[in-house]
């Protein structure tokens, strides 16, 4: 409803009323958001307390733990190349 009220009203040229629409916009958007961040607390919970009982270490994020694999995180090789030193 939000949206559609700011839509209607970005057609003229009421500053205010623009202004007030996207405030109204905005703060159902941060209502949204948290709604969403407390289902997210709320399934973290339900799967963190059996995956706490594993004791494999795997909260640590140390080498081996397990957690990275988990995040996407990679290590790979690269190599520094000097765009300078190939001018010369």
């Amino acid at each position: 409803a939000a949206i559609q009220a700011l839509k209607e009203i970005m057609d003229g040229d009421d500053v205010d009323a623009i202004k007030a629409k996207t405030e109204e916009l905005k703060q159902a958007a941060y209502k949204l958001a948290e709604e969403a961040y407390k289902a997210g607390q709320e399934q973290g919970e339900d799967g963190g307390a059996a995956g706490s009982d594993s004791g494999s270490g795997a909260s640590d994020g140390g080498p081996g733990g397990g957690s990275a694999g988990d995040s996407g995180v990679e290590d790979v090789d690269y190599e520094v190349v000097d765009d300078e030193e190939s001018d010369n």
